[in-house]
């Protein structure tokens, strides 16, 4: 995945900024340029260019034992992931290897003034005057990682009589500290401000992280035929938190790759001009693998002990068949995630009003620098009634539904892409609410009908309208989704806390939504809320409104038919997005964006609480939200 413009120095010869673009292939294009409030300009990402090699080599084996009612089964796996990388990214940088600027509301917002909006945004770009900039540098020409994951089970499936059938078993997984082709990774130390490299002179491979081998978790399954046409399905299972931690946390680290990232003493100061540039990055001497770590570079830092939390899994289904053709399943489905592994920042603010200097790390050694670490404190907890009816293909047709009523709840959205909303662990319970993914009901229907024309159909049944119109089938699939939760925020400014999101003010205690689309229109209730100016917190907390419903049908018109005795051709149109209903995207939330009158009135909303994109990336369409058309033939023989 490659930028436009790679092969052109736009951050140095174009921009005349220093210190943006490098000598080596994939450090040219343009730099990431972000406008608090607007769309940014040139990149849209710093982890760019994308330029991976990645084999993986799995050796699995598997036995089944037979003995009497009795089948055991057991097994064993080992995977291994080799990663080969020329992509200079690591969390928490501002800018990649072309470098980056982020320009926001308060460097040109008075202290104790007017609340902060986009317009103070645009003036400090046209001022030159970023709060943050940075740029990274990865030293070797490929990055390589080595990882690798060993797992066995064993399981009985006892049929305890012709209607009851019990299975249970034990799985075993165990995934160890990843490592360098020549030696170990690299392990931060937040108490000393340390990097170890791990395997190097005297340090040792694993510089001492601990990594649990107890990986045993238990499942249960039960199986009752209560009678020939009616089943009833029960199962627990424990799984371990899966998630490969060298892909995202120790695949790119100092010194290997050096982020320098540079900001104002507080939030409403700027770095410098950026026509100043860049500081040119210097690789450190390894000396005795123990490294200082400058304070402007970001370091990646893991757990000394690595206990994997765990998924915790159950499920309670009936099944009743109707006559021939139905079949109709209700169930209920739980998933408890414990200690999952989520990804904070060990510098973010620790206390509102105090910026900068309420960073642990920069009180400590000066650290200004983003410090991303692993923490085993993610709890997610979704449970959910799904029913479904199906009905078996006769007579020419078949269709089935699906309707999901669920709630997904918990402190991440169950991943580590990204920090917590919050990161003042004083407040971190902020957090825990309705997940960003959440859709509370979720219906599917589809649908497939043989036209009734041709031979042994009701119409268009003789020889010729037979060929001409028989054979067709028509596909149809509906879907319909409540709206995405979404946060009402606001500008930072106010609690002054680097690393969490401010939330606005709710005024009004009811909060209507739907209102409308488009430019022109407000999709909630704008007036029920209000900027912060005060160092707190805003009152309307995190995921409490919800987005525009989504509605939307695909369909199919298929024919198959013989051109000679072996070889047949099938002709196909498709509509996606039929009726070309648009899929609305998440309304602008940020209040900040509304600018006021003297008197305290509203000037002009600045697109607060409008809806005017669209995303079709939920269908597996991103970008692709209009009515489509697709027309194919293809031949078999």
């Amino acid at each position: 995945m490659l930028p436009v413009d790679l092969d052109k120095k736009i951050g140095t010869d174009f921009l005349g900024i220093p210190g943006t673009n490098g000598t080596r292939s994939f450090e040219g294009g343009w730099p990431l340029i972000t406008l608090a409030g607007y769309n940014g300009i040139g990149v849209d990402q710093p982890y760019m260019p994308w330029i991976r090699h990645d084999p993986g080599y799995n050796y699995v084996a598997n036995a089944n034992w037979n003995k009497g009612t009795h089948n055991v089964r057991f097994g064993f796996e080992f995977a291994r992931r080799d990663l080969n990388h020329a992509q200079p990214e690591i969390e928490g940088q501002i800018g990649g290897a072309f470098g980056g600027f982020v320009f926001n509301q308060r460097v040109t917002q008075i202290p104790g003034g007017p609340a902060a909006n986009r317009d103070n945004t645009f003036a400090a770009f046209l001022l030159g005057l970023p709060q943050q900039m940075g740029r990274t540098l990865q030293v070797p020409d490929q990055i390589q990682l080595r990882s690798n994951f060993f797992s066995s089970y064993a399981q009985d499936r006892w049929t305890i009589s012709p209607r009851l059938t019990l299975s249970y078993g034990v799985r075993w997984e165990y995934l160890p500290l990843p490592h360098r082709p020549d030696r170990g990774v690299e392990f931060y130390d937040p108490d000393t401000n340390t990097q170890l490299i791990c395997g190097y002179k005297s340090i040792p491979a694993d510089c001492g992280v601990s990594t649990s081998k107890l990986g045993f978790s238990p499942r249960i399954g039960l199986t009752f035929r209560a009678t020939n046409s009616f089943v009833i399905r029960a199962a627990f299972s424990i799984s371990r938190d899966p998630y490969d931690i060298g892909p995202r946390g120790v695949r790119t680290n100092y010194p290997l790759m050096i982020a320098t990232n540079y900001q104002g003493a507080n939030t409403y100061q700027a770095v410098e001009n950026w026509s100043a540039g860049i500081p040119a990055i210097t690789p450190p001497d390894y000396g005795n693998g123990t490294l200082v770590v400058p304070p402007t570079v970001v370091v990646h830092a893991i757990p000394k002990d690595i206990n994997r939390g765990y998924i915790q899994s159950r499920n309670f289904t009936l099944q009743k068949q109707f006559g021939k053709e139905w079949i109709v399943q209700a169930s209920y489905v739980g998933t408890l995630v414990v200690h999952q592994f989520t990804e904070i920042d060990l510098n973010a603010g620790q206390l509102i009003g105090a910026g900068v200097s309420g960073q642990p790390l920069t009180r400590a050694f000066g650290r200004t620098a983003t410090t991303p670490a692993y923490a085993p404190i993610g709890t997610t907890n979704y449970n959910a009634v799904q029913a479904t009816a199906s009905r078996r293909f006769a007579a020419g047709f078949q269709t089935g539904a699906t309707y999901t009523w669920s709630k997904a709840i918990g402190n991440t959205n169950g991943g580590i892409e990204s920090f917590p909303t919050v990161q003042d662990l004083a407040y971190f319970n902020l957090n825990r609410t309705v997940l960003s993914y959440d859709r509370t009901q979720v219906l599917n229907a589809t649908g497939i009908w043989e036209l009734p024309f041709g031979k042994a159909k009701r119409f268009a049944n003789t020889e010729l309208a037979a060929k001409l119109f028989g054979g067709w089938q028509l596909n149809g699939i509906l879907t319909g989704i409540t709206g995405l939760p979404f946060s009402v925020t606001a500008s930072g400014t106010s609690p002054n806390l680097p690393g969490s999101t401010q939330f606005a003010d709710q005024i009004n205690p009811q909060v209507s939504t739907g209102g409308g689309t488009g430019a022109d229109a407000v999709w909630f209730d704008t007036s029920a809320f209000a900027p912060v100016t005060q160092a707190r917190f805003g009152n309307s907390g995190k995921n409490t409104l919800r987005g525009p419903k989504l509605v939307n049908l695909d369909l199919g018109l298929f024919r198959a038919f013989r051109v000679t005795e072996r070889v047949q051709m099938q002709v196909r149109a498709e509509a996606y997005n039929a009726t070309n209903t648009p899929h609305w995207g998440l309304p602008a939330a940020n209040i900040s964006a509304v600018t006021y009158n003297s008197d305290g009135s509203v000037r002009n909303l600045g697109g607060f609480g409008s809806v005017t994109s669209t995303d079709g990336s939920y269908l597996g369409r991103a970008g692709m939200d209009e009515r489509t058309f697709r027309f194919g033939a293809r031949f078999s023989f």
